[in-house]
């Protein structure tokens, strides 16, 4: 209550906010372990692998005021009702990673990384548990250890690169030459999509959410792939050094769907959820851009180029 009035701060009552803060939340705290292994196979090559465990605990989450104190209680009938913020949740992270290399040898070399993980939790963190709080997920959301959002199963990279210093190659018409103080890398990606809540059915409820959600986060988004090029070329102009690059990200200009539509599970078409996320379709619907989502699609080919000089 406000010192001098009988006001609540916030209104516990007919117009509760989306949650109410709490000051005895505790610090989160999050434990890792990691073990390891490094060693070198001959001269040119070397392994790597690594183990790791990661536990956060007290993590802020939403539940209903009735559960936690009786300030509710004291009131006549089932109001007020809303939702506090308390230390309730947890996240668990574990996996392994291994990397094999091959060191720059000969003017060429690579790096080959794999890793799995699997991440699990008990809830959403608070803004996403409030967002969904109106669906049929909200009652699944806690007490049950599930999927992570950000649970990604693999991921893989593997580059190669090629380097000419000094040491030019004996090449046809002295094309050598022009590779003195070069160096290009190709980089090749690809991970496992993040998991998401699927819809069974493309029927709407009565405030025009998604309805008969399946088991939350039991669909997993499409895998991801990516090549990345990287040239590098020094030469000399007098006492002053120069570089130049040019960098192509996503090489092959693939189209990786870094999120889907929850009824369809891909990028390109199905029905949004306009109750968690509003997108101001008013008007003609034929301009509605329930079917138009461009950030669904993570970013097309793109080019940089770049010199630095050197005193």
């Amino acid at each position: 209550v406000k010192p001098g009035t009988q006001e609540c701060v916030p209104n516990i009552g007919t117009n509760n906010p989306a949650f109410v803060g709490n000051p005895n939340l505790l610090l989160e705290q999050a434990k890792q372990y990691e073990v390891g292994y490094q060693s070198e196979l001959g001269r040119n090559y070397s392994i790597q692998v690594a183990v790791f465990n990661r536990a956060e605990t007290g993590l802020s989450g939403l539940r209903q005021s009735r559960a936690l104190q009786d300030i509710g209680s004291t009131y006549d009938g089932s109001l007020p009702q809303y939702t506090v913020l308390v230390n309730g949740d947890f996240l668990t992270s574990r996996g392994v990673e291994a990397t094999f290399r091959r060191r720059l040898a000969n003017r060429w070399g690579y790096d080959v990384n794999y890793g799995m993980s699997r991440a699990t939790t008990n809830s959403r963190p608070p803004d996403r548990a409030n967002e969904i709080q109106r669906t049929e997920a909200a009652s699944r959301q806690q007490l049950l250890e599930t999927v992570a959002d950000v649970d990604q199963t693999f991921r893989f990279n593997a580059t190669v690169f090629l380097a000419v210093r000094e040491d030019i190659p004996s090449l046809p018409l002295n094309v050598g030459r022009f590779m003195r103080n070069s160096r290009a890398t190709l980089t090749f990606t690809t991970a496992a999509g993040i998991p998401y809540t699927p819809i069974r059915a493309a029927s709407f409820g009565q405030v025009g959410q998604l309805a008969n959600i399946a088991d939350i986060n039991s669909g997993r988004q499409p895998t991801t792939q990516q090549v990345d090029l990287l040239i590098d070329k020094g030469f000399r102009i007098g006492a002053v050094r120069y570089s130049g690059f040019l960098r192509v990200a996503n090489l092959l200009d693939r189209r990786n769907c870094v999120q889907v539509f929850a009824n369809t599970g891909t990028c390109d078409n199905g029905l949004r959820d306009f109750g968690n996320r509003s997108v101001g379709n008013t008007g003609d619907a034929s301009t509605s851009t329930a079917f138009d989502q461009p950030e669904f699609i993570g970013a097309r080919r793109s080019l940089s180029t770049g010199i630095t000089v050197n005193f």
